[in-house]
Order: C-alpha cells, then sequence, then structure tokens
C-alpha cells in the first residue's frame, strides 16, 4: 500500500499524485484519461478504460460427452452465475441428453435457447444485471419460503399438498441461482455494485441469506414429504405436539426475516435466545413419537439456517 498526500489545486479542485510504477505498467502519459468510480463504500476505483454495467461478452463452451447429469447441470449453471452472453452446449451423444439439457436451461431465468441442432444448444442470457433489484428478489424469496412452511404445516392435518410445496421449491432455486449470479457479478464490477447501491459487507449479507433460505425451503419440502407419506400409510404420529413445533419454528422464521429487513439486532438476539428452547422440543417429540424422527432432523436444520440469517443481521450490519 502507497500513501499519497491529498494537494488542493485551484478553487475547487484537489489532486494525488499517482505512482509512477502504475503509470509506466499501463503505458499512460500526459492526456490520458483515467475513470473513476465511486463505490457504495466511498472507495475510489481508479480504471484506465470505461466498463459500462456489463454483461460478460464471452460464449462458454461446454462439451457434455462423458459427463454424468448432475455434472451437466452444475456445469451449465455455473456459466450461467458467472454471466456467460451465450452458452454452447455440444456433445456427440447430444441427443440422449436434450430433454435434460432443456430442463436445466428452463429452470435458469432469462436463460432462453435459440438454436438447436444434432450437434449443439445456444442458449442466450437475456438477462440486464442493473435493471434487477437484489432485495426485490429476496422477499420474492422470502414469500415463497414463508408459503411453504405454512403448507408444511397444513399436510398434518388437511390437505396432503406435498406436490405443490415440490413445484414451488423449483421457484425458489431458480430465484436462488438468479440472485447468485447478480451478486456474484457485483463484487466483480464496481460500476454495476454502484448502481445496485450493494456495498460489499451487503453483498455477503445478501449471499449468506439467499443460500440459506434456498435450504429452508429444500428442508420444508423434504418435511411436508415425510408427513404425507406417514398420513398416507396411516402411521400414528403425535399430530398436536408436531404441530405446535413447527409453527414455534414459523414464529422463528417470521422474526428472523423481520429482524433482517428492519436491521433489528436486538430482534436477532431474541431469535438466538429462543433456539435453545426449540431445539429441547425437538428432542422431545423425537423420543416421545418416533416416527417423526426424520420430520425433527428437518426441523432442527431449519432451526439452524435461522441461526446462520440472524448472524448476518448481528455481525454483518
Amino acid at each position: 500500500m502507497q500513501i499519497r498526500h491529498l494537494i488542493k489545486s485551484g478553487l475547487a479542485s484537489h489532486v494525488v499524485a499517482l505512482p509512477s510504477d502504475w503509470i509506466r505498467k499501463l503505458k499512460l502519459r500526459r492526456g490520458s484519461l483515467i475513470y473513476i468510480t465511486e463505490t457504495p463504500a466511498s472507495d475510489l476505483v481508479l480504471s484506465t478504460h470505461y466498463e459500462d454495467l456489463p454483461q460478460k461478452e464471452e460464449d462458454e463452451i461446454i462439451n457434455i460427452d462423458g459427463k454424468s447429469d448432475t455434472v451437466i447441470f452444475r456445469t451449465i449453471a455455473s456459466a450461467y452465475v458467472k454471466n456467460a452472453k451465450r452458452i454452447i452446449i455440444r456433445g456427440k451423444r447430444l441427443y440422449t441428453k436434450t430433454d435434460h439439457i432443456k430442463e436445466v436451461i428452463a429452470s435458469l431465468i432469462a436463460l432462453e435457447i435459440i438454436e438447436e441442432t444434432s450437434e449443439h444448444i445456444i442458449a442466450r442470457n437475456f438477462l440486464s444485471l442493473s435493471d434487477v433489484e437484489v432485495d426485490q428478489i429476496i422477499r420474492r424469496l422470502d414469500n415463497i419460503v414463508r408459503s411453504m412452511l405454512l403448507d408444511m404445516v397444513s399436510c398434518i392435518d388437511g390437505p396432503l399438498i406435498d406436490d405443490a410445496i415440490v413445484k414451488r421449491d423449483i421457484e425458489v432455486n431458480k430465484l436462488n441461482f438468479l440472485n447468485s449470479k447478480i451478486l456474484i457479478n457485483s463484487l466483480k464490477n464496481p460500476s454495476l455494485c454502484q448502481k445496485l447501491s450493494l456495498s460489499p459487507i451487503m453483498i455477503l449479507r445478501l449471499s449468506i441469506v439467499n443460500t440459506y433460505l434456498e435450504k429452508i425451503g429444500d428442508e420444508a419440502k423434504k418435511t411436508a414429504r415425510i408427513i404425507c407419506t406417514l398420513r398416507r400409510d396411516n402411521s400414528r404420529f403425535s399430530r398436536e405436539s408436531l404441530f405446535a413445533l413447527c409453527n414455534g419454528i414459523i414464529e422463528q422464521y417470521k422474526n428472523t426475516m423481520k429482524a433482517h429487513y428492519q436491521t433489528n439486532i436486538q430482534l436477532s438476539d431474541d431469535v438466538h435466545a429462543r433456539r435453545k428452547a426449540i431445539l429441547d422440543d425437538i428432542d422431545t417429540l423425537r423420543k416421545k413419537s418416533p416416527p417423526t424422527a426424520e420430520i425433527c432432523e428437518h426441523l432442527t436444520s431449519i432451526t439452524h439456517y435461522l441461526q446462520d440469517i440472524t448472524r448476518t443481521t448481528r455481525y454483518y450490519t
């Protein structure tokens, strides 16, 4: 790190001397243009070229030969998150994976197939990162996950709607990838970061919340499936205790997200203080009603994920 003095120049300007090594390295001379970008954290970023809110121009070429469906999904999703302009998928036996590849592309927001032959599939990214508000996506994610938790509880005595909850989990995954895409590219480009009014600490905080909301949605889906399976099999389990426990966890969820939106540290501490009592209740239910043992594991995971979200309110503000 080098230190420079701020020198007043004229009535309204100030000057900072730039390091000579930097000038020589970039082959700058008198009259060269230097672009200055202010980040949300009030830092100044100097650049020798102007980068408008970027859309990555490179194509991502993917060869699917020898890759499993899981690896194909992760590879395409990775190219999407990196904001590749076009994703070109090739392979000698592409025709055997076409349906799976189309499902993957359909699961990623604003990614559309623009060309398809027996030799390749080309998908294009139509998303403008600067037009998306991360906080609004987090709220949409929150609303879906909240509805999944509420419907999970209704499965205890109400309609068996686990299939509907599974479909909602697909929407959660879509929003999770979209948020990841925006946040990662914001870290890479200061001008996008500024446009979206995101500071580095806020990007970190939202990334954690984004991750754990997706995990909570996944646990709600699995829990609903198990509850519905127990009911379809006419298995006996302590419904009243499970109902009370799940409602307590939903209350924890609501307070966790309220603390996040309001940056309410006291409320986040209250959620943390309630955590041990809920874990004790889960353990009690597990011993009282053995058929709910697997459900209890998922409820434990939700409780821990809520704890991780409250940490962002407490420590990353």
